[in-house]
């Protein structure tokens, strides 16, 4: 997701705030990254989004909070 179709995704949600209030061009990566995947592990996402695996983990911890994202425990296994 890294590159090219990260920039994308990050412009399309950007420019269309009132479909994703309250959710930011990261979790949407990372949900896109799910739907894609079904589940991946934190290495997997921190990997595609080129970022250290402590920001996905917190990430993550951050997107189980909200009951929006409809995001729990069985989408991103621990590493």
């Amino acid at each position: 997701m890294a590159g090219q179709p990260q920039r994308v995704l990050q412009r399309w949600v950007e420019t269309r705030p009132e479909g994703w209030e309250g959710i930011s061009s990261a979790q949407a990566a990372v949900l896109f990254i799910l739907g894609a995947r079904g589940s991946a592990a934190i290495g997997e996402i921190a990997a595609e989004l080129r970022v250290a695996p402590a920001a996905v983990t917190n990430l993550s911890k951050r997107m189980q909070d909200r009951k929006s994202t409809r995001l729990n425990s069985s989408h991103v296994k621990r590493s």
